[in-house]
């Protein structure tokens, strides 16, 4: 018995001797933990994190989602370890780090700065996207640590692959200048930024240095040491005079940090006029450059800036507001703006308060309401509309009144959707068709001439943009041409858009229209043919066949034969005329708006009792 108890007790030492070692060895681990319940994150069951020095060239720990860097959640309650001791790896004091932590479903953080002393923190990811540094094609959560200093051990401040400044903390290893030349250093990165962002080189380092809010002197004697960005040209530069100028996007980052207030912001692009491009006026005045909108780039400035006030979060401090951002194409700026700004001024980064001398170089927008259009508030969008995100703010001439001394000329102008590149017109979801550029012409065809109406019979409630109920062209009667079959009983209203523009009314949208192009049907034969008419500039004209009449009954002898194929396709040779235009109406058989072979062909397989 007395060798049963020492046996057991010999068994205990040994036990707690393992307990204690193992409790050792998990004080000295170093470890990382991250927050997938705070993160948003669902519809995962892998979490990594990938780690790497901060420095120039550095390589991480291990590969991008390898078991290496594979963390567990051993308590099933969202908060995920790695172990950097148990996979082999080592932090070193004094030494700053980067990691990303990421899941097997494509969701990851923006890279995320630590040292030593945050070993043992919990991350977690924020309602706040970043372009993904490596793949501009993507997006990587902004991350934190918490009880950790979000200025200091926050998302690294850094230079995309497309030439973007994303991030809030510039590393403290280094300075933003710093993050300037390691750039412009790095011949690959400026080669793959030139290929992929679409920019010209003083487009690049423009947008740079305005984000990481450098000076001119600070660009020009960085870059008179390397060759690789000589496209740039001081005289032509956007980088404000004044140093430290924020853009719209630092300005956001900073507030966040310091208030911790949290909210979206909406991206609002302008074309910035150069005298050559924009709407051109309509009427007979004549502005700085003929018949187009002033130019923007006279003196020594081509920048945009963008100001607003009594929002009393994030005004600028002054005139001329925040700088924009050069978009992806000449002339065309954008800025992020938060979505408690309720209207919103563009300029030409001149502030014309400064000096009476000034004012004669200095222009602006009206302020410009930027939250939503009410039913009937604009001509292009007389349905309303929810939001500017996304759209491009363009000056219409036309309205632009004189300008009065000691100001600059406010002008007004148009919101559009934009498709990139420059491209932008009056459908939400833009094609070739609809594409106007800084010209503000169409790019492949002419005016596009749309039915809009009632619902039952368009299919669409007064909506210009629908391409279902285009008016196709008939070269042989030189008018526009719209057929609705089986249209109900009762009067409907129609209105004839060009270019996805209602005409214009004194009193509204179904209360007439310039050039008669509205039409009132009174239909009362159920189930009757609607062919509707347009020559394309003032007269538009309407034909009610009664369901009485046989469609492909050509010669109208109330039945359909072999004598209606034989009428067509003498008609199609020239060798013969339709009696009238409900024959020609009913010979289109298959309701393409054209009299053709195929017609004929329709008809004989319903004869043959093959359709």
């Amino acid at each position: 018995m007395k060798k049963f108890i020492s046996l057991v007790l010999v068994v205990m030492m040994l036990v707690s001797c393992v307990c204690i070692s193992a409790t050792a060895a998990d004080e000295d681990a170093q470890v990382l933990h991250f927050d997938t319940n705070a993160s948003g994150w669902t519809d995962f069951t892998k979490v990594y994190c990938h780690i790497w020095k901060y420095g120039y060239g550095t390589d991480p720990f291990a590969p991008w989602q390898s078991k290496k860097e594979a963390c567990t959640d051993e308590d099933g309650d969202g908060i995920w370890t790695y172990d950097i001791t148990a996979k082999g790896f080592e932090i070193e004091e004094g030494k700053l780090y980067v990691c990303i932590f990421s899941n097997n479903n494509g969701t990851q953080i923006h890279n995320l700065l630590f040292d030593s002393t945050v070993l043992g923190n919990t991350a977690y990811g924020v309602d706040f996207e970043y372009e993904n540094p490596a793949d501009s094609s993507k997006k990587a959560q902004a991350g934190f640590w918490k009880g950790q200093d979000e200025t200091v051990f926050g998302p690294e401040m850094c230079i995309t692959s497309v030439g973007n400044v994303v991030g809030t903390c510039i590393p403290n290893v280094t300075t933003a200048f710093g993050l300037f030349e390691d750039f412009v250093s790095d011949f690959d990165k400026v080669d793959n930024v030139r290929t992929y962002s679409g920019k010209t080189d003083q487009q690049i380092v423009d947008d740079i240095a305005i984000a990481l809010g450098l000076s001119i002197d600070d660009v020009g004697g960085t870059l008179a040491d390397y060759e690789i960005l000589s496209g740039w040209n001081a005289a032509d530069t956007t980088i404000p005079e004044e140093n430290g100028l924020l853009t719209v996007q630092t300005a956001v980052n900073q507030y966040r940090e310091q208030t911790g207030d949290e909210f979206t912001t909406r991206r609002y692009y302008f074309l910035r006029p150069d005298g050559t491009n924009g709407e051109t006026a309509k009427t007979g005045e004549v502005y700085d450059k003929g018949m187009y909108v002033p130019s923007w780039g006279k003196r020594t400035t081509s920048a945009t800036h963008i100001y607003w006030e009594n929002t009393e979060r994030l005004d600028p401090e002054s005139y001329i507001g925040y700088a924009a951002m050069r978009a992806d194409s000449d002339y065309v700026y954008y800025a992020d703006v938060p979505d408690f700004v309720t209207s919103i001024k563009w300029n030409n980064g001149i502030n014309y308060k400064e000096s009476d001398a000034l004012w004669q170089w200095a222009h602006e927008t009206f302020n410009i309401a930027c939250e939503y259009y009410d039913v009937g508030e604009s001509d292009n969008y007389p349905m309303g509309l929810d939001s500017f995100d996304n759209m491009i703010f363009v000056i219409d001439p036309d309205q632009r009144p004189w300008a009065v001394y000691g100001e600059p000329g406010a002008e007004p102008g148009e919101w559009y959707y934009y498709y990139g590149d420059g491209c932008y017109g009056l459908r939400a979801n833009g094609d070739s068709l609809d594409c106007m550029r800084d010209d503000h012409t169409h790019e492949k065809r002419g005016d596009v001439h749309i039915i809009a109406g009632d619902k039952e019979v368009c299919g669409t409630n007064w909506d210009p943009t629908d391409l279902n109920n285009e008016l196709v062209y008939n070269e042989e009667s030189g008018l526009f041409e719209k057929v609705y079959d089986n249209v109900p009983d009762g009067i409907h209203v129609f209105l004839i858009t060009t270019n996805y523009v209602f005409p214009k009314s004194g009193s509204g949208v179904l209360d007439g229209c310039d050039f008669g192009r509205d039409l009132i049907v009174d239909v009362k034969q159920d189930g009757a043919r609607l062919i509707i008419t347009f020559d394309g500039v003032d007269k538009a004209d309407f034909m009610l066949l009664p369901p009485s009449m046989v469609t492909g009954d050509v010669n109208l002898d109330g039945e359909l034969s072999i004598l209606d194929a034989t009428k067509i396709q003498l008609v199609i040779a020239k060798l013969e005329e339709f009696a009238n235009a409900d024959a020609k109406a009913l010979a289109d058989v298959n309701g393409d708006g054209e009299v053709t072979i195929l017609d004929v062909t329709n008809i004989q397989l319903i004869l043959a009792k093959v359709e």
